[in-house]
């Protein structure tokens, strides 16, 4: 007689015994290649308590872990077209609606207005999950917007950048959000530093 026996949706149980599932609460370590509890990695915020190995944090984690409860969201709404209608290997409409449902963003940005400790911020943080956290016109703009909340309300502004540069699908116009975005916190310096004075 076996200790165990196939169940029928596929996992092992004893005989009479209901089957404790493991499955997802595990993760391995690319660094020393150990199972790590994924509790304990949360805990210790995304980074191996073995070997020291950062694992990626995603961007709405990334709020999470600095900003206060009760953020908010907002400019959640831009999303990139494709106006050149560009297709390389695969069409960049089928790139931006796979990266839309593995990330479950708009695109690759997102920015909350909430408090890091007791300081009001404004605060924006790339995805790198969504094609390579490339920068095309909805970051761009995304980010312009945060440079202006940041002036109007007078918040200090958080950028976690986790760029694969510019979206070389979007061409020209992508490129075009660099000069936007330098131009945007250029201003902003100048800004920062008379209200210092």
């Amino acid at each position: 007689m076996s200790w165990f026996k196939r169940d029928d949706d596929g996992g092992f149980g004893s005989d009479g015994e209901k089957n404790v599932r493991t499955e997802g609460l595990w993760t391995k370590c690319p660094g020393c290649t150990q199972a790590i509890f994924k509790k304990d990695l949360e805990a210790n915020l995304n980074v191996c308590p073995k070997c020291g190995h950062h694992f990626r944090i995603h961007a709405r984690r990334r709020i999470e872990l600095l900003l206060e409860p009760g953020y908010e969201l907002v400019d959640t709404e831009l999303r990139s077209t494709d106006p050149l209608d560009f297709t390389d290997l695969k069409r960049y409409k089928h790139r931006l609606t796979e990266a839309r449902r593995k990330t479950g963003l708009n695109d690759a940005i997102l920015t909350a207005l909430g408090k890091l400790g007791t300081h009001d911020v404004v605060l924006s943080a790339m995805e790198y999950g969504f094609i390579g956290g490339s920068m095309g016109a909805a970051v761009g703009e995304t980010i312009a917007r945060a440079i202006d909340r940041s002036l109007e309300t007078r918040r200090p502004l958080i950028i976690v950048s986790a760029s694969g540069g510019a979206r070389m699908m979007e061409g020209i116009v992508s490129l075009m959000q660099l000069a936007k975005i330098s131009s945007g916190l250029a201003g902003w310096t100048t800004r920062a530093f008379r209200l210092s004075r």
